[in-house]
């Protein structure tokens, strides 16, 4: 992404990434400091990305027993499932469902890979010796 004020890109996103357990399983919130996320930017461009990670992970059951966050994780969930939507909204999504429900769709019905990139990854496996699998049929 680009510096405050530069007009081209010198920097990595710097993504955030927090998982939280509950009783439904975990709430993730997963987001780039960027309009787009850089992973999307390089599979555009095909280059190679070198970052920094820093990760933190708390044990939660040094602080309190696990089932009491997971529950309280549960109860803060549905005060926010229930908040009042805006117009044109059926739902609150917390962080996380959007991407879990489109795993759910994929792992039934495959992943959707433009065909561009689809040449591209027959074209490598080839140079390779190996015989690409068939795209299905969309």
């Amino acid at each position: 992404m680009a510096y405050y004020g530069a007009r081209v890109a010198s920097m990595s996103t710097s993504p955030i990434a927090i998982a939280v357990p509950s009783g439904k399983g975990p709430i993730m919130f997963d987001m780039a400091t960027s309009t787009i996320s850089n992973g999307k930017i390089l599979q555009a461009r095909r280059t190679r990305h070198a970052g920094n990670t820093a990760m933190f992970v708390i044990d939660i059951e040094m602080l309190r027993p696990l089932a009491e966050f997971e529950n309280e994780a549960d109860v803060l969930a549905a005060v926010v499932k229930a908040l009042p939507r805006q117009a044109g909204f059926d739902e609150i999504l917390l962080p996380g469902e959007r991407g879990n429900r489109t795993e759910t769709v994929r792992r039934k019905s495959g992943i959707p890979i433009p065909k561009k990139l689809w040449e591209e990854l027959s074209g490598i496996a080839k140079s390779h010796g190996v015989t690409p699998l068939r795209a299905a049929a969309r």
